[in-house]
């Protein structure tokens, strides 16, 4: 599977930390369109309150856990597809994921979906996202 994402920067107002629920286990992800999207839904609630734009792009992290080799091989190839990667952390047990999306339902359950599922075949817990407000 191959992720193709731009890296631009987008004009961003206020922080929303927006975690979905973490995996159990790594290789246990859920990674359903229903559960997802049910996931999601609840963010992007947050983000309509707050007032944001959810066609604006802006940055977008995605944690995640799991052992350390396998956390390099996901950072491998999550850069691969565009993503700008943290230096593991945790005695290399974690590692967060970045880049640009908007918040439509449409296109970025898509993206969630992806990501979980390519954690999912390595072997790693996907633990959610988190973004911010964009109002203008």
């Amino acid at each position: 599977m191959r992720l193709t994402l731009s890296l631009t920067a987008a004009p961003c107002l206020m922080l929303a930390s927006l975690l979905a629920a973490p995996a159990a286990l790594a290789g246990s992800n859920d990674c359903s369109e229903a559960t997802i999207a049910a996931k999601n839904a609840e963010t992007y609630a947050q983000l309509t309150k707050a007032g944001d734009i959810a066609e604006r792009m802006r940055p977008t992290s995605f944690f995640f856990y799991g052992e350390p080799e396998k956390i390099l091989k996901l950072g491998a190839t999550l850069t691969e597809n565009g993503f700008v990667m943290t230096e593991p952390t945790d005695n290399g047990q974690a590692i967060v994921g970045a880049t640009n999306a908007t918040m439509v339902p449409a296109t970025f359950d898509l993206l969630a979906i992806k990501v979980c599922v390519t954690a999912d075949k390595l072997g790693v817990a996907y633990d959610g996202w988190e973004t911010i407000v964009v109002r203008k």
